[in-house]
C-alpha cells in the first residue's frame, strides 16, 4: 500500500540513486557485512503461497521445493529442517530467535519460518482469508467505484507519511493508493509532516490533527507508512487520552517502523556516523535528526511504554521479501541489516507490528512496494476495515 507502479521506475532510481549518493560511501568504511550464499532458484510453496524466486541457500530452497527437489545434494535436508522445525515449535520466534536462524542457515530460511508461523495464527488467516475475497472482488469488477460504503460520509482515511515523502520520486505520500481511494469515493487526507523530522514532533503533529478532525465531526481512519507509523504509535499510545480519540476508527500500520531499524543504528555508529551526516547535509540539508530518532533502543523503549485505545482496529501490513526480491540500494547499504534477520531492505519485518493486531504478510515485494497492484489492493483493505467495523 506504500508504492507506485513500475512505470515510475526511472524517477524511483534518481531518489533512490540521490540518496544512495549520499549513503554509498558508507558501506566501504568497516561495512563487515553478512555473508550471503549463492542465489538458487526455488518454485514451490510457502505458508499455502506461490514462490517463484532465487534465494540464498540450499535451506530456503529445499524448503520451498521439499521433495521435488532434484539435487542430491539436499538428501540431508530434511531430518535437518525438522529438527529446526520442532526447535522453533509453533509460535512466531522473536527477533532474537530469527537473527539466530539466519545466523545458522539463512535470511531466507528465517523468511520461511517467520511466515510459516504468521500463516498459522488463526486471526493473521482469518485476515488473509477477509483480504483475499475483497481483493478477488476488486480485481474481478465486481465492486463499483459509486458503491455506497459508511466510509465514504463523515469519515477521513488520515495518511501519516514516511521519510523523505516530499521526494515524488518516493511515494511515501502514497499518491497511487490515495488517488485511488479518491476515485472510489473516499476522502482522503495527507499529513505534512517534517519528513526529515524526528518522530517525537512529528507525533504531535499527528495527535493535533486527530484531536482538530475530531472537533470537525469527522471519524477518522489512520493510514501510516514506515517512519511515520512510529509517529502515529506515539500520537494514539501515549500523547492523546482515549477520550480524545473516541473519532479514531481504525490504524492501517503499512511497513511500520515502530521499533526503529538497525539501519540506523549500523549507518550512525561510530564507524559510519560522521560520514553518513555529512553526506546527509551535502546531498540534502539534513541534518540527520530524522534518521537519529529510528535508532532502535529509542524506539524500542518508547514503544514499550505505549498504550493504544482498545476501541481502535489496528491491522499490520507488511511487504515480505525474500533477498532477490529486494530492490537494489545503490552501495549496498541495505547488505548492513541483513545479519539482523527477515527485512524488507529498510526495516525488520519482525519489529514492524503492533503486538496483539493481526498481520497481513504480502509476500514478494519489498519495503518501497513496486506493485502494479496496489490501487486494487488498497481498495480491498480498505473494505477489509469497513466489514472488521461492522462486525
Amino acid at each position: 500500500m506504500a508504492m507506485s507502479d513500475r512505470k515510475r521506475t526511472a524517477i524511483e532510481w534518481r531518489w533512490l540513486g540521490g540518496l544512495a549518493t549520499a549513503l554509498a560511501s558508507l558501506a566501504l568504511i568497516g561495512c563487515g557485512t553478512a555473508r550471503r550464499g549463492t542465489p538458487l532458484h526455488a518454485h514451490g510453496y510457502v505458508a499455502g503461497r506461490l514462490v517463484n524466486a532465487r534465494v540464498d541457500s540450499e535451506w530456503a530452497e529445499y524448503a520451498i521445493e521439499g521433495e521435488s527437489s532434484e539435487d542430491a545434494s539436499t538428501r540431508s535436508l530434511p531430518a535437518e529442517l525438522a529438527a529446526l522445525d520442532e526447535q522453533v515449535g509453533p509460535s512466531l520466534p522473536d527477533r532474537g530467535g530469527l537473527e539466530r536462524i539466519t545466523a545458522r542457515y539463512s535470511r531466507d530460511m528465517a523468511t520461511i519460518v517467520m511466515l510459516d508461523r504468521l500463516t498459522c495464527d488463526p486471526q493473521n488467516s482469518r485476515l488473509a482469508q477477509v483480504y483475499a475475497n475483497h481483493l478477488g472482488l476488486v480485481t474481478s469488477g465486481m465492486v463499483h467505484p459509486d458503491a455506497p460504503s459508511p466510509l465514504k460520509s463523515g469519515a477521513v482515511f488520515l495518511v501519516v507519511p514516511g521519510w523523505y515523502w516530499h521526494d515524488r520520486s518516493y511515494d511515501a505520500a502514497l499518491d497511487v493508493p490515495r488517488r485511488h481511494l479518491e476515485q472510489y469515493g473516499y476522502r482522503t487526507e495527507l499529513l505534512r509532516t517534517d519528513d526529515r523530522g524526528p518522530v517525537e514532533p512529528n507525533a504531535e503533529r499527528v495527535a493535533r490533527r486527530i484531536v482538530e478532525l475530531g472537533q470537525a465531526g469527522k471519524r477518522v481512519i489512520v493510514v501510516s507508512v514506515s517512519k511515520g507509523s512510529a509517529e502515529t504509535a506515539l500520537a494514539l499510545g501515549r500523547l492523546l487520552p482515549w477520550e480524545a480519540s473516541r473519532h479514531v476508527l481504525a490504524w492501517v500500520n503499512v511497513n511500520g517502523g515502530l521499533r526503529g531499524t538497525p539501519l540506523a543504528d549500523e549507518l550512525l555508529g561510530w564507524k559510519r556516523g560522521c560520514w553518513t551526516r555529512l553526506m546527509l547535509w551535502i546531498g540534502y540539508g539534513d541534518n540527520g535528526a530524522g534518521l537519529a530518532s529510528m535508532r532502535t533502543a529509542a524506539r524500542t523503549s518508547a514503544y514499550a511504554s505505549l498504550a493504544f485505545p482498545p476501541h481502535v482496529l489496528i491491522l499490520n501490513y507488511s511487504a515480505v521479501p525474500f533477498s532477490s526480491q529486494i530492490v537494489p540500494r545503490e552501495g549496498n547499504y541495505d547488505h548492513l541489516i541483513d545479519r539482523y534477520g527477515p527485512h524488507d531492505g529498510t526495516l525488520l519485518i519482525r519489529d514492524q507490528w503492533v503486538d496483539g493486531a493481526p498481520v497481513l504478510a504480502d509476500l514478494g515485494y519489498d519495503h518501497f512496494l513496486f506493485d502494479p497492484m496496489i490501487g486494487a489492493k488498497t481498495i480491498a483493505m480498505a473494505r477489509v476495515v469497513e466489514e472488521l467495523l461492522v462486525r
